[in-house]
């Protein structure tokens, strides 16, 4: 007799198993890897074409650029305080520049206009003054829980093990000023020298993914400044994070139905394999007579073999058991 087939095998069977269970959370947190990495490259192009398009809107009109009157020191400083707390929208940033914050109304206004909320965006002339700001980079909110029967799942299980496997975005960032007018500058010292960059950085608190972008503005042949515009990554964070805890909802789902699956199995197994220990113990009485029979042969797999092994030594033994009773006769 021929043996079973592989896959009819029942080793093969629970290794099938077993591989199909491991391979759903590698296979997941793998695409989950991928997608995020395609969000921030995407993110960072948006923001590049962000950069560019206001660059051009504010390249070609000189009067944005004209350097403010000279006003006493006393009239500087509260025009700053009142720009920097009414004006801007990162008052502590803007106060940390000092007498390099000069704006200019004209392109505040524009900011004000075209400028996002979650976007900080920097203005900066030829000499290196901040001429407009507008924007922070704690403009978005955190994604909820959802509601229902499976907050307190979300919450108590699956977020704790999404956390240890990634970092929960980071919706309110702590940043040195000093810090991170140093970073802008560099970026603007690049793009005063017509070079255009776009490249992210850590937040001072190691949180939080920064990206930014810095293009010049022309004048005519000139370059008379420069656009920053700084974004964070929280946004496809959780958008990963998101799409993290579902996968660990789902491998939990798969894993529930995958253990039960096997519980049934191993229980008919053992079932099968009790059955057969019981037909065989009362198949041959004490006096060797053939008296029962063996079930369950009709299976493909390693049980029902041997239940058709057993049959056949049944079979033979009772036809020699036959042929010692006709001698005996």
């Amino acid at each position: 007799m021929q043996s079973p087939a592989f896959f009819s095998s029942i080793r093969a069977r629970l290794l099938l198993i077993a591989v199909l269970l491991l391979l759903i959370p590698v296979i997941g947190f793998r695409f989950v890897q991928q997608m995020e990495k395609l969000l921030r490259d995407g993110q960072q192009q948006v923001l590049v074409s962000a950069a560019k398009l206001l660059s051009v809107t504010l390249s070609d009109r000189p009067q944005l650029f004209v350097a403010p009157a000279t006003e006493n020191e006393t009239e500087q400083a509260e025009r700053r305080k009142l720009l920097a707390l009414f004006g801007s929208a990162d008052p502590e940033t803007a106060a940390q520049l000092g007498s390099a914050y000069l704006p200019s109304e004209e392109i505040e206004r524009i900011l004000g206009v075209v400028a996002k909320t979650a976007t900080r965006t920097w203005v900066v002339d030829s000499r290196s003054r901040v001429r407009g700001l507008s924007g922070n980079l704690n403009g978005s909110e955190a994604r909820k829980l959802p509601a229902g029967v499976f907050q307190q799942l979300y919450a108590n299980a699956i977020r704790p093990v999404a956390r240890m496997i990634a970092h929960d975005p980071a919706w309110s960032i702590s940043e040195d000023p000093a810090q991170v007018t140093r970073a802008v500058m560099s970026q603007v010292d690049r793009a005063l020298s017509g070079q255009a960059t776009a490249y992210p950085r850590f937040a001072s608190d190691g949180l939080a993914t920064v990206i930014s972008a810095a293009e010049p503005v022309w004048q005519g042949d000139n370059i008379v400044g420069a656009v920053v515009m700084e974004e964070t990554t929280s946004g496809s964070q959780s958008i990963t994070f998101a799409a993290l805890e579902s996968l660990l909802a789902m491998t939990l789902v798969v894993l529930l139905v995958g253990f039960g699956a096997l519980l049934i199995f191993a229980w008919r197994l053992a079932y099968r394999v009790r059955l057969l220990q019981r037909e065989a113990e009362t198949a041959i009485e004490a006096q060797g007579r053939i008296r029962g029979t063996i079930s369950g042969s009709g299976a493909s797999d390693e049980i029902g073999t041997l239940s058709r092994s057993l049959e056949a030594i049944l079979l033979r033994l009772s036809n020699y058991n036959h042929y010692l009773e006709q001698m005996a006769g």
